[in-house]
């Protein structure tokens, strides 16, 4: 509406200045001999002309930027013209007017205005060719784009670094953008038109992040795949992530210090999550599980090994399991009453499984008389409904347990627990649990308040119970499990 009302003032105008210039002979004729002179006559005619050639061109700028730019070019590209290309046609609309007022106004020769005006472009050029070479470097972003206001685009200049923001405005002689920190970046277009770019928001938005990780030799390769991949795979569950792009572990070197891997994940940045937030999850969750694992990344370090060093690794990896495995006993709830003592003979007496990615490790309404604990690896918890929809309730990293009911009480399994990476697990057994209830009976009692202990607080969670009703009805699920344990148990 504004470009109209433009347009429309300035065809009036036009119109108003042509038909003065049509009729000046009229009114000048009007005017009392002699009080103008036959220059000022002159000079008025003069300024008549040059003014309908002004407003003529003001009405072809409009006319152009509505038709053609605010038209047939912004409908071709599917967005609005860029500004710049705007500005460079009403300096060109403006230029050819300003040689047709010297040719026709001023019968000046077209040629040496020509030359005249190339003569100080040039002078001008050299002068500021900082600004000349941010203009043309602007006007080449603006005719083939490598991005668009909105898109998060990094800029990498060998000297400068990286900078990495949403553009908000292309100017002449600048891009602007904002980053992260909400910092409001100016850069000269000439240092994008030197520069790399990676624009994030092209096509689908989909990007790959790698982050490199370090793991020693003692580490095998498979073990450190596994840890890593299993981080990864619960870290990009969360919102912001492809989660159609599954992450990758690969080996990408034999460094100085350890083996060399490349974690891969997916996001759509700034969609609901920035890089450097996807990067956090995902490094603590990969810190996380190492430390689970005993594992620590590789740092520089001098190492004797006093036997031969393939049993020298074995020695270290057998000690490293076992660590590890105590260190994941100990966050386990269900056992947190045992000593160390008793974690011994979990360990001693449990079955180490190591599972496939998309292995069932059980399925809904099997019996079983055994738990799990995930050692290393991600699994996930399916429930089947009674109209045979099966929906994904959670997922289990290490440090967790499922299972519990049934090798207490001897329950069918409640749900379908699958692999989503290779999963390295303990499974305790009835035998197991017989032994360490006949050493120490009051166990039972107690393992008996963990368990009713959480189901109350996922009922509770999920119903919204009052705390004071989910207190007294906790003590009555803890003595019904425990009853059913006997039974079970077969204790006296």
């Amino acid at each position: 509406m504004r470009r109209f009302v433009h347009i429309v003032f300035a065809a009036l105008v036009l119109g108003g200045v042509l038909y003065l210039r049509a009729t000046q002979a009229h009114w000048l004729a009007l005017l009392p001999a002699g009080i103008l002179s036959e220059e000022t006559t002159q000079a008025v005619a003069t300024g008549i002309d040059v003014l309908s050639w002004v407003c003529g061109i003001f009405l072809a700028n409009g006319l152009i930027g509505a038709l053609f730019w605010d038209g047939i070019v912004r409908h071709a590209l599917g967005r609005p013209t860029p500004g710049l290309l705007r500005q460079l046609s009403e300096v060109a609309v403006m230029f050819a007017g300003a040689m047709f007022i010297a040719r026709t106004v001023f019968h000046e020769d077209m040629v040496a205005f020509v030359t005249a005006f190339g003569a100080v472009g040039v002078a001008v050029g050299f002068g500021f060719r900082g600004l000349v070479e941010d203009i043309v470097t602007g006007l080449a972003i603006n005719l083939d784009p490598p991005f668009q206001i909105g898109d998060w685009i990094l800029i990498y200049d060998n000297e400068a670094g990286k900078q990495t923001g949403q553009v908000v405005e292309i100017h002449w002689r600048s891009t602007h953008l904002r980053n992260d920190d909400n910092n409001y970046l100016i850069i000269p277009n000439r240092e994008i038109g030197n520069s790399t770019i990676v624009n994030y928001w092209r096509n689908d938005r989909a990007n790959r992040f790698e982050i490199p990780v370090v793991i020693d030799y003692a580490v095998a390769t498979d073990e450190a795949k596994r840890i890593l991949l299993a981080a990864t795979a619960a870290a990009t569950s969360n919102a912001g992530f492809v989660q159609s792009a599954p992450p990758q572990v690969i080996v990408s070197g034999l460094g100085e210090n350890g083996v060399e891997y490349l974690v891969r994940y997916w996001v759509r940045p700034w969609e609901s999550i920035s890089p450097s937030a996807a990067a956090d999850l995902v490094q603590s969750s990969i810190m996380r599980h190492l430390r689970l694992a005993d594992i620590a990344p590789a740092y520089r370090k001098l190492t004797s090994f006093q036997e031969r060093k393939p049993e020298g690794l074995q020695v270290g990896t057998e000690t490293r399991l076992a660590a590890s495995m105590r260190k994941v006993l100990h966050l386990v709830d269900i056992l947190t009453p045992l000593n160390e003592a008793e974690l011994a003979i979990v360990i001693e007496g449990g079955r180490q499984h190591l599972w496939q990615a998309g292995e069932i490790l059980m399925q809904q309404g099997d019996h079983g008389e055994s738990m799990f604990i995930v050692l290393q690896g991600l699994l996930e918890i399916w429930r089947t409904q009674q109209n045979g929809d099966s929906s994904l309730i959670a997922k289990i990293e290490p440090g967790h347990c499922f299972g519990e009911m049934s090798l207490l009480t001897g329950e069918v399994r409640s749900a379908t627990v699958r692999a989503t990476t290779e999963v390295f697990t303990l499974e305790i057994t009835r035998p197991v649990l017989e032994q360490l209830l006949s050493g120490r009976p009051e166990l039972g009692v107690r393992i008996s308040e963990i368990v009713a202990e959480r189901q109350l607080s996922l009922e509770q969670a999920r119903l919204g119970h009052e705390e004071a009703l989910a207190a007294r009805t906790q003590r009555g699920l803890a003595a019904q499990l425990y009853d059913r344990m006997r039974q079970f148990i077969g204790l006296s």
